[in-house]
């Protein structure tokens, strides 16, 4: 039961990305300073949620909650 609901989980997430990627397959030109980079529109949207995720990722790992030692 659990697979099945996993199986459908995950087809229905790839019909999603799949659908995302041919809505936005039209190339943007993106400057920054003295660089200019053409990509298409999907793949610029991964990279910047990849970006903010790893961001994300290593804030959590600098900033974890600590315990008290002395803790009653």
């Amino acid at each position: 039961m659990a697979r099945t609901i996993r199986f459908w989980a995950g087809m229905t997430v790839l019909g999603l990305v799949v659908i995302f990627t041919i809505q936005n397959v039209t190339t943007v030109e993106v400057t920054f300073l003295f660089w200019s980079l053409t990509l298409p529109r999907a793949i610029l949207l991964f990279l910047v949620f990849a970006s903010g995720a790893v961001c994300g990722w290593l804030f959590s790992l600098w900033h974890r909650p600590t315990l008290p030692h002395d803790a009653p």
